[in-house]
C-alpha cells in the first residue's frame, strides 16, 4: 500500500476529530452551560480528544488493512508459484467479503481453465501440453 495514501487517510481520520471535538464542545454548550472563562479550556480539551479519537481509530484501520492487504499478498504470492489451490480465508461480509469470494472465483476458473488445458477431454488423463509443463518446470527447479 502506497504509504501517500496511508498519510492522507491519517490526515482525514484526525481531521474528522478535530471536526467532532469542536461540534461537541459547541453542541455540548447548548445544553450545559459552559462558563466563559473556561469553554476556550473545554475546547482543546474536545479537540484533542477528537484527534486522539481519530489517531486511534486511524491505527485500528491501519492494522486491519494490512492484515487484509498481507493474506491476500500470500494468496497471490501461492498462486505466482504455481498452486493454485490457495484460497482467501477472511469470513466478512460488505465490499471485503465480496472482494474475497471474487478473488476465490477466480482462482477456481483458473484452476479449471488450467486442468482442462492440461488434459485430454476424453481421457482426463495429461496431455502433451502437461508434459511440456513438467518439463519446463523440471528445468527451472534445476532437477
Amino acid at each position: 500500500m502506497k504509504s501517500n495514501y496511508l498519510r492522507w487517510m491519517l490526515v482525514i481520520y484526525i481531521a474528522l476529530g478535530v471536526l467532532m471535538g469542536i461540534s461537541f464542545s459547541l453542541v455540548l454548550d447548548q445544553f450545559i452551560p459552559i462558563p466563559e472563562q473556561l469553554f476556550i479550556y473545554f475546547m482543546i480539551a474536545s479537540v484533542f480528544a477528537g484527534s486522539l479519537l481519530g489517531m486511534v481509530n486511524y491505527l485500528v484501520y491501519f492494522y486491519f488493512t494490512k492484515v487484509f492487504i498481507r493474506h491476500v499478498n500470500q494468496v497471490l504470492n501461492s498462486v505466482r508459484n504455481g498452486d493454485l489451490s490457495a484460497r482467501t480465508k477472511f469470513r466478512s461480509g460488505g465490499i471485503i467479503g465480496e472482494l474475497n469470494r471474487n478473488i476465490n472465483k477466480t482462482l477456481i476458473n483458473l484452476e479449471h481453465s488450467q486442468n482442462t488445458i492440461l488434459h485430454d477431454d476424453l481421457t482426463r488423463i495429461p496431455n502433451r501440453q502437461a508434459l511440456q509443463q513438467r518439463f519446463l518446470n523440471r528445468e527451472e527447479s534445476g532437477a
